[in-house]
């Protein structure tokens, strides 16, 4: 655009000069009275201030001798002229500009020979610099801020992709950590089965169960891991249909009756009958066996869970809530991050940090949403809209 602009203005001034020794040569041929006798060299005639026009035209006989000239609105020595009549005369180009004098010219043939008209070109390169000079400190401020926009829209697009590459790397570190724990305890328990090659599998049936304990563990946990990561490929398509959550949220708190029961909690529900949303039926179980089994756990015994499922407006909504490990407020943003415990302390949940991640990514591809509070007064409450 700066280029474009410059050309622009260096052809527009040029033009501007050539159309004003167009000028003077057409004034030239009309000042009939001013022309001298043909062969009385020298002979000036001067046009006054009226004419816009500042240029000086000779004329030319056949023998290119100058026989006469006419000065409007400007002067130039007979040396100075003689010198630029003949460089004019030199040049190819009807028109050009003679750079060691700072002047342009005009050459035109007639009946007489030849007319010469010359002008200063000061203001043109002056026109021509001006335009030169502002254009490039607009070029120059243009790109400044087209510079420092690209910093802070590339540093915005690709802050995602930081996120996502730390992110990517912090869950290979924690998946190798967690894969690693089972892994010692299995070729530990394997040790020493073979330190004991002759003991029956009854005598060394506690390093069995163990071995098969650790190996569950880790299953569950390389499942886990393949559902997040084809979530985030996106490499199983879900149709989704209409279909009575109510159902499956009856379904899903009477599954875990028996594990609340062990654990010397009791499950209460508020389901309200014939609730019927879009969605996919093994993953909204899936979802509401990771918030009831994440509360149980959590739940302080003798307490109660409580799970809620009911309209409010156009939304649908699920709460399950229970009092006992209470997650600190520095924690709540991150609860729904991969491989976070918000009680690092506990080891002995059997879980790995996941379910809550995988949670998100169901409701994500449900087109839900879902929020956590927790306080001393109410508990922990997992709010799921739809």
């Amino acid at each position: 655009v700066f280029a474009v602009v410059c050309i622009h203005t260096y052809t527009t001034e040029k033009n501007k000069v050539v159309d004003r020794l167009e000028q003077a040569i057409i004034i030239r041929e009309n000042m009939v009275d001013y022309l001298p006798e043909i062969g009385t060299f020298g002979k000036k005639s001067n046009i006054g201030s009226e004419y816009i026009v500042s240029a000086i035209t000779v004329q030319l006989d056949g023998d290119n001798q100058m026989f006469s000239k006419i000065e409007i609105n400007a002067t130039m020595s007979e040396e100075g002229l003689e010198k630029a009549v003949g460089t004019a005369l030199a040049a190819e180009e009807d028109c050009g500009i003679i750079s060691s004098m700072n002047i342009m010219y005009l050459r035109r043939t007639n009946a007489r020979g030849i007319k010469i008209a010359f002008t200063d070109i000061t203001e043109f390169q002056n026109s021509v610099k001006s335009a030169a000079v502002g254009g490039g400190l607009l070029c120059a401020a243009v790109l400044a801020v087209m510079f420092a926009v690209s910093v802070i829209l590339s540093s915005l697009a690709i802050r995602p992709v930081k996120d996502a590459w730390t992110k990517q790397k912090q869950f290979i570190a924690d998946a190798s950590h967690e894969l690693k724990t089972p892994l010692t305890v299995i070729l530990a328990n394997n040790n020493i089965l073979q330190s004991h090659p002759g003991d029956s599998i009854a005598d060394q049936k506690q390093w069995l169960e163990s071995t098969e304990e650790e190996a569950s563990r880790m299953k569950k946990l390389i499942d886990q891991m393949l559902f997040l990561a084809k979530s985030d490929a996106e490499q199983s398509p879900v149709v989704l249909s209409k279909i009575n959550i109510s159902e499956i949220a009856e379904r899903s708190a009477l599954t875990f009756e028996p594990v609340a029961f062990e654990k010397n909690v009791n499950i209460a529900t508020a389901i309200s009958p014939n609730i019927i949303i879009n969605s996919e039926p093994a993953l909204f179980d899936r979802l509401l066996h990771i918030l009831l089994d994440n509360a149980v756990k959590h739940a302080e015994k003798g307490s109660t869970v409580k799970l809620v499922l009911g309209k409010d407006g156009v939304h649908t909504v699920i709460f399950v809530n229970n009092t006992g490990d209470i997650i600190a407020p520095e924690d709540l943003p991150h609860i729904f991050d991969r491989f976070y415990r918000a009680d690092k302390s506990r080891t002995d949940t059997g879980g790995y940090g996941l379910g809550l991640a995988i949670a998100k990514n169901i409701l994500k591809t449900l087109g839900g949403s879902i929020s956590v509070t927790s306080d001393s007064v109410s508990g922990t409450t997992f709010r799921v809209y739809f």
